[in-house]
């Protein structure tokens, strides 16, 4: 896991602590981390001779799901928590081709170009859009030429018509519920308002105001925002999927260069 809008320091420490808690949160959604990284692999196509990074790797699930399929996998966190108990499970597991490594997004902590990169539920903890394209920039710094990537995480997939729809249902729903004409369901409910219509109104009011407003601190990104710092970095984005109306996933692939930076300023670790 990575910093959730903290310093990097508070974040380290909040990582530490909820190492534990994390960790049997994520077992109890073992089956949804088993098809995330079936769809990965269908995507990237990995290579028994890859080299593939995990940045916000946790407590190790998808790292270990991936290794058996690669060459090597480097799980960066910052924790160090979070990191010990990745490995003491890999142990468990048998699993040796797995490098646990304390790093970040700005700074992952290695020397070397690897062939893919996955993150998942770990960009959306960073603080602004300025430290995610940043973060976007050195991973394709990290990558070999016509390296992959794929991201999934929580991010602002806003569609209107979707929220409209969904209305829709809401009131549809609770007119059979309440089992009353319209009428009666407007004045059990809301007497102050004018028509049934008022509250399917009110529901997409509602939800826009929260997407809209958790759009403007940055926090999340809204999922063509990122796409655009993906392309801005010099990736061809080659799948987006939404998995809900705040979540998704980017799959992209290196094909240019970027401009010539210092390796302190792309994060890359003298060798």
């Amino acid at each position: 896991m990575m910093n959730v809008g903290l310093s990097e320091e508070e974040g380290v420490r909040y990582w530490d602590r909820e190492a534990r808690s994390y960790d049997m949160k994520v077992e109890k959604h073992e089956e949804r981390y088993h098809k995330l990284v079936e769809y990965i692999i269908n995507l990237t196509n990995p290579k028994k001779t890859d080299v593939v990074m995990e940045i916000g790797a946790g407590t190790g699930v998808a790292s270990l799901l991936l290794a058996p399929k690669v060459k090597k996998v480097i799980a960066v966190d910052i924790s160090k928590e979070m990191l010990r108990i990745a490995k003491e499970k890999a142990m468990k597991a048998g699993v040796h081709n797995i490098e646990f490594v304390r790093g970040t997004f700005h700074n992952p902590g290695i020397a070397g170009k690897v062939d893919i990169i996955i993150t998942i539920d770990s960009l959306h903890c960073t603080t602004d859009g300025n430290y995610k394209k940043r973060a976007i920039e050195i991973m394709h710094n990290h990558l070999k030429d016509e390296g992959k990537i794929f991201l999934e995480d929580e991010m602002i997939v806003y569609n209107q018509e979707i929220l409209k729809e969904r209305a829709d249902r809401i009131v549809r729903y609770l007119v059979k519920l309440a089992n009353r004409s319209n009428k009666e369901f407007r004045d059990l409910l809301f007497e102050e308002r004018p028509n049934i219509h008022d509250l399917k109104k009110f529901f997409h009011e509602s939800t826009s105001y929260y997407i809209e407003d958790m759009a403007k601190t940055e926090h999340l990104l809204k999922l063509e925002d990122l796409v655009g710092y993906f392309e801005e970095s010099g990736f061809e984005v080659k799948e987006t999927k939404r998995l809900s109306s705040m979540s998704g996933t980017i799959y992209a692939k290196k094909t240019k260069k970027l401009e010539k930076r210092s390796k302190a300023d792309l994060g890359v670790r003298a060798p």
